[in-house]
């Protein structure tokens, strides 16, 4: 009955009792909002209370259903919102100025191992670790009073004395008329880390181009003196005793010489030249510098096993390696005592196993 008024659709059921529980469509702004049933009954619907209570009725109808609906879109958007919320990756929060919780997402529960009902009402200061609350506090009270969208980074205590470094943005919002400021945290602990690395490799790099250019210097000087040994060497009869001191001066310069190839190594200025080596070989031409390194109250012995495996390695590195266990062995035996350097071989699978080193230093009563 399009077009039809209230008043005129009463008195048509009135003449017509076919018409009697027809259904009225209910439109607001020209959108269908539902259906109401009148029926004609021995009441004189036609009459003005009649009327003026049937369009109370409409009206009061079709507020309810605005309601409704309205509550159904307010539900819908806030399980949406609500869902976001809890699904983030991102420690997201709102809290008073005063730094109270009002509310906090999943990841803070996650985190902190705590239910949420435990987490709101708390304060940012419980929250800190130890040492680090009165830090935190003035760090959100000033990012509050100057309502700043980065806040510096600040340390959050996890569970069992853990900690995290975090990094929060905020901004002042109004909810329901209460003032609240908006948190949305992530954790930069591990980004940190990686930071501090880089300026770790950074500075090693630094280093190692300083190396580089001590070890060319000292290379020259090594050098020279190899150059005026074999030139003294060359002016000295076979059985000369002082040949076997300008040897031992020579060797220890070529040994020298294979420490300023480490440290080009280091500097990436010379790349390293693994070898096959015969280690009885390398330790029994060191034994001589090794014996020279120990203090005179250390008694250095060298047990080889016969036919040892060959190994591959550079052989700078191999000798450098001698050397650091002689001199830190010798260096933690002051009262002085017995330095056995004992070598065995391995197979991989022992290696695996007892995850020890091909030369090893047994401990002794008196001695190492």
């Amino acid at each position: 009955m399009h077009g039809t008024d209230g008043f005129q659709l009463c008195l048509q059921i009135r003449r017509d009792p076919n018409l009697a529980n027809v259904p009225v469509v209910l439109v607001s702004d020209g959108r269908g909002m539902g259906v109401m049933i009148i029926g004609a009954t021995h009441t004189d619907v036609t009459s003005e209370d009649s009327v003026a209570f049937a369009r109370a009725m409409g009206n009061q109808v079709v507020q309810s259903l605005e309601l409704a609906r309205s509550v159904a879109r307010l539900t819908a958007s806030e399980q949406r919102y609500r869902t976001l919320l809890e699904n983030a990756n991102d420690y997201i929060a709102l809290l008073t100025p005063e730094g109270i919780v009002r509310e906090m997402n999943r990841r803070w529960v996650e985190f902190i191992g705590l239910p949420h009902d435990r987490l709101v009402g708390r304060h940012v200061r419980e929250f800190a670790p130890s040492g680090k609350e009165d830090e935190n506090v003035r760090t959100y009270n000033e990012a509050v009073a100057a309502n700043a969208i980065r806040m510096p980074p600040v340390e959050i205590a996890g569970p069992h004395g853990s900690s995290v470094l975090m990094e929060f943005s905020s901004t002042n919002v109004d909810v329901g008329g209460e003032r609240l400021v908006f948190l949305i945290g992530r954790d930069v602990t591990d980004q940190r880390r990686l930071e501090e690395q880089l300026r770790q490799a950074q500075k090693l790099e630094a280093v190692g181009q300083l190396a580089g250019g001590v070890a060319h210097d000292f290379n020259n000087v090594l050098t020279a003196i190899l150059g005026f040994t074999e030139l003294i060497m060359a002016g000295l009869a076979p059985d000369d005793r002082a040949r076997e001191d300008l040897l031992e001066i020579k060797r220890a310069s070529e040994r020298a010489a294979g420490l300023t190839r480490q440290l080009l190594a280091f500097s990436r200025k010379q790349i390293l030249q693994p070898k096959v080596l015969n280690i009885n070989e390398i330790v029994a031409g060191m034994e001589p510098m090794l014996k020279r390194l120990t203090l005179e109250h250390v008694n250095l012995m060298v047990s080889l096993t016969p036919r040892v495996g060959l190994i591959e390695m550079d052989p700078t590195q191999l000798e450098q390696i001698l050397v650091n266990l002689v001199v830190n062995a010798a260096d933690a035996m002051p009262r002085g005592g017995k330095l056995t350097f004992l070598e065995k071989p391995f197979t991989a699978r022992e290696l695996t196993q007892k995850v020890r080193d091909v030369l090893e230093a047994p401990p002794t009563p008196s001695g190492m």
